[in-house]
C-alpha cells in the first residue's frame, strides 16, 4: 500500500528510458544487449508464460529467475569490453558470473523462508515445498559456491588473499540468523534470514571488485 502499481509502471518506464539514453551516449553496441535483457525480464514477469509448472518445479523456477543475474553481470562487463576495438571476450569472466549466480539463489530463497504460521495457502514459499532443513542447506551450499567462485575471480587479479578471508568471514556471521530460525522459526527469524541475504550479496560484491580494487591500488 505505499506504492501503486501505476506508480511502479512509471517509475519503471522511466528507468527503461533512462537506461536507453545511457547506452545510446556510452555506445549505441550495447543496445542490442539491453534489449536482450528487456526481454528476458519481461518474460520472468510472465513467470515464462508457464506460471503453473512452473510452480509445481520450483527448482526449474529459481534457476530460470536466477539467470538474470549472470545477464546483468554480462551486460555490466560489456560497458568495459565492447567499446574495445578487436575485444576478446575473457572465459576467466565466467568465475564472477558464477558467484553472482549463486548470490541470486541465497536471496531468492531467504526471501520466500517463512515461520509455519506465516506460510499461506496458495503462496509459494521453500520452507513449504521443500522444508526449512532442506532450505537451509541450499542456502549453505549456495554460499559456499559463491565463496568459491569469489576465491577463483580473485586470484586472477592477484586479490584472493583480501577477499576471501573477509567473505569467510562475513559468510560464517551470516550462518548465525540461519541456525536461528532453524532451531525456532519465528516470523522475526524468518525476516531476518533476507536481511542476511542482503548483508551476504553486498560483501560478495565488495570482495569481488571494491576491496581488491583498493588495496592493490594502493
Amino acid at each position: 500500500g505505499l506504492i501503486t502499481l501505476t506508480e511502479l509502471l512509471l517509475l519503471g518506464v522511466g528507468l527503461c528510458a533512462l537506461q536507453l539514453v545511457c547506452a545510446l551516449i556510452f555506445n549505441p553496441a550495447l543496445l542490442p544487449l539491453l534489449l536482450a535483457l528487456w526481454l528476458y525480464y519481461a518474460c520472468m514477469t510472465k513467470e515464462f508464460f508457464a506460471p503453473a509448472w512452473l510452480k509445481k518445479h520450483m527448482f526449474i523456477y529459481m534457476f530460470s529467475h536466477m539467470l538474470i543475474m549472470p545477464l546483468l553481470d554480462m551486460y555490466a562487463a560489456a560497458c568495459d569490453f565492447l567499446p574495445t576495438e578487436g575485444y576478446i571476450f575473457m572465459v576467466s569472466m565466467i568465475w564472477f558470473v558464477l558467484s553472482s549466480f549463486f548470490d541470486g539463489v541465497v536471496v531468492e530463497l531467504c526471501r520466500k523462508l517463512r515461520a509455519p504460521g506465516d506460510e499461506e495457502k496458495g503462496v509459494q514459499t521453500y520452507s513449504a515445498m521443500w522444508g526449512r532443513g532442506r532450505s537451509a542447506a541450499v542456502v549453505i551450499v549456495a554460499m559456499v559456491l559463491s565463496l568459491v567462485s569469489t576465491g577463483v575471480a580473485t586470484s586472477q587479479i592477484g586479490g584472493f588473499h583480501i577477499a576471501v578471508p573477509v567473505l569467510s568471514a562475513v559468510c560464517l556471521l551470516c550462518w548465525i540468523p540461519l541456525a536461528r530460525y532453524l532451531q525456532n522459526p519465528t516470523t522475526k527469524r524468518a525476516a531476518a534470514l533476507e536481511l542476511m541475504s542482503g548483508v551476504w550479496t553486498v560483501a560478495d560484491y565488495t570482495c569481488l571488485g571494491v576491496l581488491p580494487l583498493i588495496f592493490l591500488a594502493g
